[in-house]
């Protein structure tokens, strides 16, 4: 018998992404993927006044363009960061309500940032 010595090495790789949602300028929505030390993807998109019920869809494109959907959860993402700093009132409603529901739907914690991608 011969010795080949072979050996077999397995890597599992675990991506750890940060959804931050800035809703802060009521004129436009940034998503921003990173991956705890650079930004990763970006999705920015101009809203118009009484149209903040479309952002959860450009949420989904975002997503999408990632090869992720809302649901079941991506599974990369592992935390919601929100932009905190002042900006519209209604504006940081919205991102608070969104962060919260995903937050909730997908069991990750949200936490709150001065950083605006």
């Amino acid at each position: 018998t011969s010795d080949l010595g072979l050996v077999i090495v397995i890597v599992i790789v675990i991506v750890c992404m940060n959804l931050h949602i800035n809703t802060a300028d009521l004129t436009k929505i940034i998503f921003t993927l990173t991956d705890g030390r650079k930004v990763v993807s970006q999705y920015s998109h101009g809203m118009l006044p009484h149209s903040t019920h479309e952002t959860l869809g450009h949420l989904e494109t975002f997503l999408k363009s990632q090869g992720w959907h809302m649901h079941p959860k991506p599974k990369e993402i592992t935390k919601i960061t929100l932009y905190k700093k002042q900006g519209s009132p209604t504006g940081l409603r919205l991102g608070s309500a969104i962060a919260q529901g995903l937050s909730l739907a997908w069991g990750v914690p949200v936490t709150l940032t001065d950083t605006a991608y």
